[in-house]
């Protein structure tokens, strides 16, 4: 039983023996994982999120060091399933920016980043603009909602990577 469990993919990840690696990632995998990860064509620098930018709006077309792309406007979404169903309706592509609601539960966040901006609403609520993600709150500092700008290449790749975890946690809880 143990030869069979040692046989899986996610297993043998490290020799039994001497604990060296055994799968080391090819040109190919690391090119592949990151067309799935990049969010935009353009570059590193225009990944960054400038939230004083005003021209996010729908098929707003932007010169830029001879490169024309449509700056469209970043939707936001509750789960990933619903941006799995956006995709699959042709609303967005791989490397689309996007707003994803995050649960509270997992939060990472650098206590040390201050906000880009912070903006009020009439019902005492706020918004916390950060690089990569924004925090919704109230008046009594209570945070609602957190959502973190990613793509569905991101969303993906997380989705996979968390999946063999669970599987390697599974597998592992079996042997022992």
């Amino acid at each position: 039983a143990e030869a069979r469990l040692l046989m899986f993919s996610h297993i043998n990840l490290l020799s039994p023996a001497i604990g060296d690696p055994i799968s080391v990632p090819t040109q190919d995998m690391l090119i592949g994982l990151y067309v799935l990860t990049i969010r935009n064509r353009r570059g590193i620098c225009a990944n960054r999120h400038n939230p004083y930018n005003r021209g996010n709006y729908q098929n707003n077309t932007v010169d830029n060091n001879d490169y024309k792309y449509t700056k469209e406007k970043e939707l936001y979404f509750c789960s990933s399933y619903d941006v799995l169903g956006a995709y699959r309706q042709k609303r967005i592509s791989l490397d689309s920016p996007l707003w994803l609601r995050w649960r509270l539960d997992q939060r990472v966040i650098g206590s040390r980043e201050v906000p880009i901006e912070v903006q009020y609403e009439s019902f005492g609520t706020y918004h916390e603009i950060y690089e990569h993600y924004l925090i919704v709150g109230s008046v009594k500092k209570e945070i609602h909602c957190i959502y973190i700008r990613t793509t569905l290449g991101h969303i993906s790749f997380y989705r996979e990577i968390e999946e063999a975890i669970q599987g390697f946690c599974r597998a592992y809880s079996y042997a022992i």
